[in-house]
């Protein structure tokens, strides 16, 4: 036995009983102290979030609209997300491709996603390139021009995608699930179906964006190091 054993045996031995009827001590929580927030509201009804945060030269915004994967009738299941996924795939002036390359040259990302109750977009930017970030931003809400291509291309990946899920049981389960929990609710539709994807199509997607992103009751969350002076150079 080593001699570092054999003081490890000694200390375990001289140390007190521990009484495990009691739990442990837990030294009390430490102030938690946020940056500055400021709020206001545009006069298109869009709410505005700003916290100054300036311990690292980064930026993110999140855009998010009411009304996502629950605001779409069941037979067209899936909509919501396809929309947001097609957002980023293309504008009046950019195809899918030059939006990802003009992403890349902020040093940020750009993307977005559907919930139940919203739609929303992602973008983060080094604080330099925050003016590109936001310019990009507002032009893929603002624009978006749901190529064919891209929706078409869209419809296969979600056959694909909801094949492979139905080969997981806890996808089953979880449509099941919610299925027989908010039984006649939005909720309880989680995943497409066949029909509702061979549903899916350009004008459907359009008529979903123009009804579903729009500027009153939506919120604009930034975070980072910039100014509301900053902010208002933005489109």
């Amino acid at each position: 036995m080593t001699a570092s054993l054999v003081l490890l045996a000694a200390a375990l031995a001289a140390a007190a009983p521990v009484d495990m009827s009691r739990p442990p001590e837990v030294a009390p929580m430490r102030a938690v102290k946020l940056p500055p927030r400021q709020e206001w509201k545009l006069r298109n009804g869009m709410t505005v979030v700003l916290v100054e945060d300036k311990r690292v030269p980064l930026v993110t915004a999140r855009l998010a609209f009411s009304g996502g994967e629950a605001a779409v009738p069941a037979e067209d299941a899936g909509l919501a997300e396809a929309l947001a996924e097609l957002l980023t795939d293309g504008t009046a002036k950019k195809s899918s491709k030059e939006i990802a390359e003009a992403a890349e040259l902020f040093g940020g990302s750009l993307s977005a996603g559907a919930e139940p109750d919203m739609i929303v977009l992602h973008a983060s930017a080094l604080a330099d390139k925050a003016d590109a970030m936001a310019s990009l931003l507002a032009e893929v809400a603002r624009s978006p021009s749901f190529p064919e291509a891209e929706v078409a291309l869209r419809r296969a990946n979600m056959k694909e995608e909801l094949a492979a899920s139905r080969a997981e049981s806890d996808f089953l389960a979880g449509v099941a699930f919610y299925k027989k929990m908010f039984a006649g609710h939005p909720y309880s539709v989680t995943a497409p179906t066949d029909a509702s994807i061979e549903r899916l199509d350009r004008a459907r997607v359009a008529a979903a964006y123009r009804r579903l992103l729009t500027p009153s009751g939506a919120l604009l969350v930034l975070v980072g190091d910039l100014s509301r002076r900053d902010w208002r150079r933005w489109p």
